[in-house]
C-alpha cells in the first residue's frame, strides 16, 4: 500500500510572522493517504490540510474527486482555534463531485 505521507511532522513556528502551516492537495481520481502524521504549531493558511487544490479550474487536472485517507493523524499541536481540514482550496464550484475525507481510526478525523 502507498503512503503519500507517512512517519513524519508538518510543522511551523508559531512565532513566524510570515510562514504558514499549510498542505494544499491534489484533486483527481485517485486517494491520498496520510499514516502516522502530527501537525505542530501555526498559524495555519486556509486549514492545516485543503483538499482539492485548483479544482474545477482549467488545465486542473481531472475532477475533483479525490479521497484523503487519514490514519493516527494527531493535531493536538496545532494551536486550538486552528482549522484542521478544508474542502477547497482555490478551487471552483465542485458541482456534483467533491473531494472526501476518510478516516481509519477514531482519532484522525475527531470521532
Amino acid at each position: 500500500v502507498s503512503h503519500h505521507f507517512r512517519d513524519g511532522f508538518i510543522a511551523n513556528n508559531d512565532k513566524d510572522a510570515y510562514g504558514r502551516l499549510q498542505i494544499v492537495g491534489p484533486s483527481g481520481p485517485f486517494t491520498f493517504r496520510f499514516t502516522n502524521m502530527t501537525f505542530v504549531g501555526g498559524p495555519v493558511g486556509e486549514a492545516a490540510l485543503c483538499a482539492g487544490q485548483h479544482c474545477g479550474r482549467g488545465g486542473a487536472g481531472g475532477p475533483c474527486n479525490v479521497q484523503y485517507l487519514l490514519e493516527d493523524v494527531d493535531w493536538t499541536r496545532l494551536m486550538p482555534w486552528q482549522k484542521r481540514i478544508k474542502f477547497g482550496a482555490h478551487a471552483m464550484s465542485f458541482g456534483f463531485v467533491q473531494p472526501i475525507f476518510l478516516a481509519t481510526d477514531n482519532v484522525s478525523l475527531g470521532g
